[in-house]
């Protein structure tokens, strides 16, 4: 997850050596410790809630400030899931840090309060999910565009629905997760979020912030759009088509895998805004972000 730009750029570095001094007081533990030891290699997942949770936000919120300083100035920041509050840091609406500790008390409840589940990405039309009854074993959790959706469920529930899926022919992926987010299964984890947001300040923040959850603008934001960005589905493709209705935008995907830009080619294929990767599990981060900086100095939107 980043490597190559925390071993060779400096601001980068920078920030992810801040944000983990942050995490080792919090988690017990150096996230980069892990991240990036030698025998952690690209490919292999990195599931543990404790440690994914902020390697996830610290990458994505490292990568904007790297961004920035080299002058790509985004108009809007877009968060999905627990992307919301790498957006909402980057559009100036929290503090990085108290951001950095509501990710890992959350992720310390998820742990502590809530049983082992999954999500189960599948590739067909959402009405698959009520004309095969799905709702039986498992929640719709994410609406990513025509064609992919995401379901989250029990670890008994996700076999069932993977016995269904196999019997309709379609195509599906469990991803690699310890619990059933953005469903009734996480709601333990709700209240001790929730207290360790109230320790956050919320400000108006120098740009908007377009949340998956509701696909509308975060505006004015609030505890509760955090709340919402983890246990509410996420809908991705509508947040996307929200953006569109103001114009043509270049989508930087800041995210650890480059997901979410194939996401918006697909939900937009006959739109004219354009997609940017820079982390992807190929590798060639450093080479990505030297053409997006390249190629860019402002009017972009950031995709979390």
């Amino acid at each position: 997850m980043a490597r190559p730009l925390y071993e060779r750029n400096p601001v980068f570095r920078k920030w992810m050596d801040l944000l983990d001094d942050v995490a080792s007081e919090l988690a017990g533990e150096s996230i980069l410790a892990t991240l990036y030891h030698r025998n952690h290699a690209r490919t292999q997942p990195f599931d543990r809630t404790l440690l994914s949770h902020p390697a996830i936000y610290m990458t994505e919120y490292s990568l904007a400030r790297t961004l920035i300083a080299a002058g790509v100035e985004p108009d809007a920041t877009l968060g999905a899931s627990l992307g919301t509050f790498a957006a909402a840091a980057v559009a100036g609406c929290i503090d990085a840090r108290d951001a950095l500790a509501a990710v890992i008390r959350h992720a310390q409840a998820l742990e502590a309060s809530c049983a082992p589940g999954t999500m189960i990405a599948i590739f067909a039309e959402a009405s698959v999910f009520d004309d095969a009854k799905l709702g039986r074993h498992a929640e719709l959790a994410a609406l990513n565009f025509d064609g992919h959706f995401v379901v989250a469920a029990t670890l008994a529930g996700a076999v069932e629905v993977e016995q269904i899926l196999r019997k309709r022919q379609l195509t599906f992926q469990r991803l690699p997760v310890e619990f059933a987010y953005h469903s009734r299964h996480v709601r333990a984890a709700e209240l001790p979020l929730k207290v360790a947001l109230d320790k956050m300040e919320v400000r108006e923040g120098n740009m908007p912030v377009v949340c998956c959850a509701s696909a509308e603008l975060a505006k004015p934001m609030s505890h509760a759009h955090f709340v919402a960005a983890v246990r509410e589905p996420i809908y991705f493709g509508k947040a996307i088509e929200r953006m569109e209705l103001s114009g043509h935008h270049d989508y930087i995907d800041v995210g650890p895998s480059g997901t979410l830009a194939t996401f918006v080619k697909y939900a937009i294929p006959s739109a004219t805004s354009r997609t940017h990767t820079i982390l992807t599990i190929q590798g060639n981060d450093l080479e990505r972000l030297a053409h997006v900086i390249s190629r860019f100095t402002a009017h972009n939107a950031f995709v979390a």
